[in-house]
């Protein structure tokens, strides 16, 4: 019953996000550095920077390990 809970809790935190923070999530994952993930999104390395302060703040979370456990759970499709 809790991991439903969980589940859900989850995936309305991922909710939150825009589809760009969203897009940036999938990104984590492979580890790449914000300039790497900037390059493929064609945006500058700062909007990375500042897409990943405001996944923080939405997610409520101070870390990218943090994010991806909320992801995950949440359902999220990740890019490797």
């Amino acid at each position: 019953m809790m991991q439903k809970a969980d589940q859900k809790t989850a995936q309305n935190l991922v909710n939150l996000l825009t589809p760009r923070e969203l897009e940036i999530v999938k990104f984590l994952p492979a580890g790449l550095l914000n300039k790497q993930i900037a390059a493929k999104l064609n945006i500058a390395e700062q909007t990375v920077k500042i897409h990943r302060r405001n996944i923080c703040d939405k997610l409520g979370v101070k870390s990218v390990p943090e994010i991806l456990r909320i992801a995950e759970k949440a359902g999220v499709k990740m890019l490797s």
